[in-house]
């Protein structure tokens, strides 16, 4: 039983360069907006807003514009065009209501090399950490010798989406150095790449000085489907939530997720946040990273049947308001749904609007019924675009994020009825 009391007129605004990713919040709060340039078609009047005098912030980029207009840490321009489009009218620096997290504490637990080195406890792979000095002083072999691998997981300490990821062998590895080191940093983990991996996750929740954890989740990486296949660029490509999954399993990694949180609540850190896991064979369970943020799969989480009310915490606990919450976790009694992203191959034009489509391609209405993304009916998708109609896009660029609660792969596939609707949104 799951019992959340708390007042629901709570008015706030929140802040996205995409909309649907904090439509969810509707879903609780009767009165919570969002500023954004995205058209949301028949909820645009009702969600969106130009009034952004009490605002909740939950991305990370807009926390560092935001501190850097104070004067309290450096802006990283380079990545955050969309940060500037929204902020610098009227600057939030301004404004005296916005809420978010410590940025300090998020980067403490994002940044890769912190996290083994401050929780080494937990089951990472076998890795070593190395600067771009340290490699040129040891001859390549000498890494894969150390691991005792053929294949080796280079990593920068602060990436999202795959894009600090590589894989290197030793006809390759200094490449993939040369190309790990674009990216502005001198430290890298090098790990081993442990085989016949599979890749998920889990949703934690910091609210009333407690850590609660969500259903299993199965992440979608590098899907050749979805992704762009540009070099360096995004291979997170969605997940699924997983309704029924094997108790130990879900038992080892809720223990896992419980003892992370726990280290975050000690320094501070309040809401949801996710912790991704790579699982070999049916036992072997290894920590890849913790995102001290709210999820791309948050919403999914909040869409489906028995949902945890994780994002009304969030928003809550962030806010500073009060609310009563009793929770008992009934690990294989929620729903289930998939969430998926599409990326440009090539630049284009978007011709298509957000709403829900069957998997032939038409148009059946707006979706979004109840203020949930997944639709309700069988055989159907909502597809959220995250560009207005018209807008020119360049390739490797996030295009719509579809939801639905059929099965979009079968043994790890995508369908056909998918490639339809993923055809249409690139076309």
């Amino acid at each position: 039983m799951t019992k959340l009391a708390y007042d629901e007129n709570i008015t706030f605004c929140q802040i996205s360069p995409s909309a649907w990713m904090e439509s969810q919040a509707s879903k609780w709060f009767l009165r919570s907006k969002i500023y954004t340039t995205i058209d949301m078609g028949v909820y645009t009047q009702k969600l969106r807003s130009d009034n952004i005098t009490n605002v909740l912030v939950q991305n990370t980029a807009y926390i560092h514009k935001i501190e850097a207009d104070k004067g309290f840490v450096n802006y990283r321009k380079k990545h955050d065009h969309n940060a500037r489009l929204l902020l610098n009218k009227p600057p939030l620096v301004n404004l005296h209501n916005t809420y978010y997290q410590n940025p300090n504490t998020v980067d403490f637990f994002e940044d890769k090399i912190n996290l083994r080195k401050n929780l080494s406890g937990l089951p990472f792979a076998p890795y070593l950490i190395s600067t771009a000095q340290e490699l040129k002083s040891m001859k390549t072999s000498e890494y894969f010798e150390r691991l005792n691998t053929e294949e080796i997981v280079v990593q920068i300490p602060k990436s999202s989406g795959g894009r600090g990821t590589k894989f290197a062998s030793i006809d390759n590895f200094q490449e993939i150095i040369d190309r790990i080191r674009r990216h502005d940093t001198d430290r890298m983990i090098l790990s081993k790449k442990i085989p016949n991996i599979k890749e998920y996750s889990a949703q934690g929740c910091i609210a009333n000085k407690k850590v609660f954890v969500g259903p299993l989740q199965e992440q979608l990486i590098g899907e050749p489907n979805l992704v762009s296949q540009i070099v360096d660029s995004f291979n997170f490509c969605g997940g699924r939530i997983i309704n029924k999954p094997p108790k130990s399993l879900y038992k080892e990694v809720a223990s896992i997720v419980t003892r992370i949180g726990n280290v975050m609540l000690d320094m501070g850190y309040k809401g949801v946040f996710g912790v991704d896991f790579g699982v070999a064979g049916s036992k072997d369970i290894y920590v890849l990273e913790v995102n001290a943020r709210k999820t791309a799969l948050t919403p999914l989480l909040s869409s489906i049947d028995n949902a945890p009310p994780f994002y009304a915490l969030h928003c809550l606990e962030l806010l500073g308001e009060e609310y009563e919450y009793e929770y008992e976790n009934n690990y294989n009694k929620y729903g289930s749904g998939y969430f998926v992203q599409v990326y440009a191959k090539n630049p284009g034009t978007i011709n298509l609007h957000s709403g829900l489509y069957d998997y032939n391609g038409s148009y059946l209405g707006e979706g979004f019924e109840d203020n949930i993304l997944l639709p309700k009916e069988a055989n159907t998708c909502f597809v959220a675009m995250r560009l207005n109609s018209g807008s020119r896009y360049d390739a490797g660029k996030s295009l719509a994020l579809i939801y639905s609660r059929d099965e979009l792969f079968i043994d790890g596939k995508m369908v056909d009825r998918l490639k339809v609707i993923v055809d249409m949104i690139r076309s």
